[in-house]
């Protein structure tokens, strides 16, 4: 298995990770911070693939990064809206909403740092435009 392979993989290991860790609710602040670490370690492996990827000019891996950020972000966005839409719709509707914003927002609800972890996709997205240079003679 090529790096490249095993980072997408370890990626998405994270994510079942953070997944998990997401619906667990707890009040014990070590088992907070072990969840925080682990929502922020969830962004290493696309980093450095993404990272490799631009040093390496491998436009796929790019732009297939580029878009996981793009589909994370604005599906969180709709679902917190949604969210907020289906407060008079009951308690089930809520939890079944609350649970598609966990799915697709992974770190942010293991983490319980909304801001950070949005921040951080959107440190990949804006990472992944870069400029061309222009090599001078």
């Amino acid at each position: 298995m090529t790096r490249k392979g095993k980072l997408a993989l370890s990626w998405f290991g994270m994510y079942v990770l953070c997944t998990v860790f997401g619906f667990i609710n707890t009040n014990n602040g070590f088992l907070q911070a072990i969840f925080a670490l682990c929502a922020i370690g969830f962004f290493l492996p696309g980093g450095i693939l993404l990272y490799e990827a631009v040093t390496d000019k491998d436009r796929k891996t790019v732009r297939w990064i580029r878009g996981i950020s793009i589909t994370s972000l604005v599906l969180t966005a709709l679902l917190i809206i949604l969210n907020a839409l289906t407060i008079a719709s009951g308690e089930a509707v809520g939890n079944r909403m609350n649970g598609l914003l966990i799915i697709v927002s992974t770190p942010m609800f293991a983490s319980q740092m909304w801001a950070l972890s949005l921040f951080l996709w959107a440190c990949l997205l804006m990472g992944s435009f870069y400029k061309k240079t222009k090599r001078t003679k």
